[in-house]
């Protein structure tokens, strides 16, 4: 679901915050107001359901998406081929120093730089291309490797997985900026812990893929970032939002009686 989609979703729940009882009886005279007025009535009353449908669905997209995610990655396994044995070689050496399994190594021979972790099932996989390995000198290679191990050791791709779908589940995105500073936090720390290694070479790496655009891997750095005001006053809204349709419901099914005996 697209954000234009889900903030009309949003503006939509908006008519129930309106006070049936400030034109309960009223503006009789026009054809349409006894029509609308039922009708508000009666989408006031399932209130709830409608709420919960919202909710659901803004969900569903979201899992149709992460399928569709899943599908291209079975696509890059498919085309996968046997890893340089320098990449292996790192994976293996790093997994033992962290006392973790060593990952199924994705390798996909294309010029586009692609790197990251993911666990899918009871799988634990590090997706990699030609274009990014190609790039990295043999001892910043076990460097890459042990910041991915330390992703899948603290299962931080399920974790960005289910932050993005309870987050989602709020309806409107107001939630970017609290999801980018929990995966930016796991990322620091995987970065912390590789950096331990070889710290300058370290960061001579993060800095040169900074200017690239990227951060230790291939993710794209956001083009727009929300203030940090912003992102700390937008979760509050929604939160308050979905108070007010609670207070307004509550406040609508006290009416009731009263909505249903002044109508036109």
């Amino acid at each position: 679901m697209t954000f234009r989609e889900r903030r009309w979703l949003w503006l939509g729940l908006g008519v129930f915050l309106f006070p049936l009882t400030l034109i309960a009886g009223r503006f009789c005279s026009f054809g349409v107001t006894d029509f609308a007025y039922h009708s508000l009535v009666a989408l006031h009353e399932i209130e709830p359901q409608i709420v919960v449908v919202v909710i659901v669905v803004s969900i569903v997209a979201m899992i149709v998406r992460v399928d569709r995610i899943r599908k291209r990655l079975s696509v890059l396994r498919s085309i996968a081929s046997a890893p340089p044995s320098a990449l292996t070689r790192a994976f293996a050496r790093e997994a033992a120093r962290l006392h973790v399994a060593e990952p199924q190594l994705v390798y996909v021979t294309a010029s586009v730089p692609i790197c990251f972790a993911a666990i899918d099932r009871r799988t634990t996989s590090v997706f990699v291309s030609r274009g990014f390995v190609d790039e990295l000198a043999p001892d910043e290679l076990r460097l890459v490797a042990h910041h991915e191990l330390v992703h899948l050791r603290e299962r931080d791709p399920l974790w960005n997985l289910m932050w993005h779908v309870a987050f989602s589940a709020l309806v409107f995105p107001a939630f970017d900026g609290v999801e980018r500073r929990l995966r930016l936090r796991r990322e620091r720390r995987a970065n912390a812990e590789a950096a331990t290694l070889a710290p300058l070479r370290y960061e001579e790496l993060l800095v040169r893929q900074a200017r690239e655009g990227r951060s230790l891997c291939a993710e794209a750095a956001p083009a727009i970032r929300a203030p940090n005001r912003l992102a700390a006053v937008a979760p509050l809204a929604v939160v308050s939002f979905f108070v007010a349709l609670v207070v307004s419901h509550a406040g609508f099914m006290h009416d009731l009686p009263y909505l249903s005996a002044h109508h036109c």
